[in-house]
């Protein structure tokens, strides 16, 4: 579960948090509260076109967690298990397709460029080129099969499989 009483529930480098943001004409805003920690970061503008809140919450938090917070570690996977993670998984009409090439992950959001996803367990992948400010994380059923990738940086967001 990744969501409860308004708060998105996520982990960034291995530090638990919880978040809530939105925008709307002309203004964007994210909080993000590490409890554990005892920091909290606070985003505001009004700024039209600021793009990411949680993005820009993550770095902030990044340089002052920054003995607190895991180092990335890649780790590798086989085949076979990669396969499981292939397909769409969409959010109400945002979909993101997830594509295995000669045993790397890849993850394709509509009219971007796809990006390399980098597993640093079975479950949690980076983005590549992020330095662990983007990840994601694939939750199962209670049969094992694969059923949303929740992007775990990001207020928890879930995109269930198609």
């Amino acid at each position: 579960m990744n969501y409860g009483f308004g708060w998105g529930l996520g982990r960034y480098r291995g530090l638990r948090f919880v978040s809530h943001g939105g925008e709307t004409d002309g203004f964007a805003a994210q909080i993000t509260r590490f409890p554990e920690q005892h920091f909290t970061v606070i985003v505001l503008s009004n700024y039209e076109q600021f793009t990411s809140p949680p993005a820009i919450a993550n770095k902030i938090a990044g340089i002052y967690l920054a003995a607190d917070l895991q180092s990335p570690a890649a780790v590798q996977l086989a085949p076979e298990r990669l396969r499981h993670y292939v397909g769409s998984y969409a959010l109400y009409d945002l979909v993101l397709k997830i594509s295995l090439e000669e045993g790397v992950l890849w993850l394709k959001p509509p009219r971007q460029n796809k990006v390399k996803l980098v597993p640093v367990s079975g479950e949690e992948f980076l983005v590549e080129g992020s330095h662990g400010a983007a990840s994601f994380g694939f939750n199962k059923n209670s049969q094992g099969r694969i059923t949303c990738l929740t992007q775990l940086d990001q207020n928890g967001i879930n995109f269930c499989k198609q």
